[in-house]
């Protein structure tokens, strides 16, 4: 409060002076208001009918850094269709009538809520910025538990075909066994052949 007090008194102290003071001193008077600390409110100044609403294609040129009219109008249509300024271009008399225009400075309210929405802002940041490490965890996770269901099936896979492998073995054992028997002997039936037969195909794999 003790702040917006002071800045409150400065002000008014400078809007006297102001309206009493024309060309260079309104100037070096601006200069020094610009430079006071805790003063960031300028628009009632604005308002004092000392302040020059008409102004010269040429000063406007000069400031902007300019090389023709037609970008100096062509800017200043553009401000008015953003609504940064109001008034109207004097093409006869070279020069732009200013009716309204928005400064850039703040109100001493508007800082306070300024304060907080930035304040805000970095608390969002900060949660973003813990949450980020838990997601990677999270993520990670996800990933082993992937890789440890593909080599779990994998090791199924190779399992199947060592089984696989291991009973045409057995299979062939048998057959030869029994093929080795002398004469007369019981002899392997057809069917077992041709299961033998069969099982030695090449195994489909998925």
């Amino acid at each position: 409060m003790a702040g917006e007090h002071e800045q409150s008194s400065h002000c008014e102290q400078s809007l006297s002076l102001a309206e009493e003071t024309t060309d260079e001193s309104l100037v070096s008077l601006i200069n020094q208001l610009l430079a006071a600390p805790g003063v960031s409110d300028f628009g009632e100044f604005l308002d004092l009918s000392c302040v020059q609403e008409v102004i010269p294609y040429s000063v406007l040129m000069k400031d902007l850094d300019l090389v023709s009219v037609r970008q100096l109008e062509d800017l200043l249509i553009e401000a008015m269709y953003a609504g940064v300024i109001q008034g109207k271009l004097d093409q006869c008399r070279q020069q732009l009538e200013v009716d309204f225009c928005i400064s850039r400075d703040i109100p001493y309210e508007g800082i306070v809520k300024i304060s907080s929405i930035l304040t805000q802002w970095c608390s969002n940041c900060e949660t973003v910025l813990t949450s980020i490490p838990q997601q990677v965890g999270r993520m990670n996770e996800c990933k082993d538990a992937h890789l440890k269901a593909h080599q779990e099936i994998e090791a199924e896979v190779r399992i199947g075909r060592e089984m696989d492998s291991n009973t045409k073995k057995a299979l062939l054992s048998e057959y030869i066994s029994l093929a080795s028997l002398p004469s007369g002997k019981e002899h392997p039936p057809a069917d077992s052949v041709q299961f033998l037969h069969i099982s030695s195909q090449p195994a489909f794999t998925a």
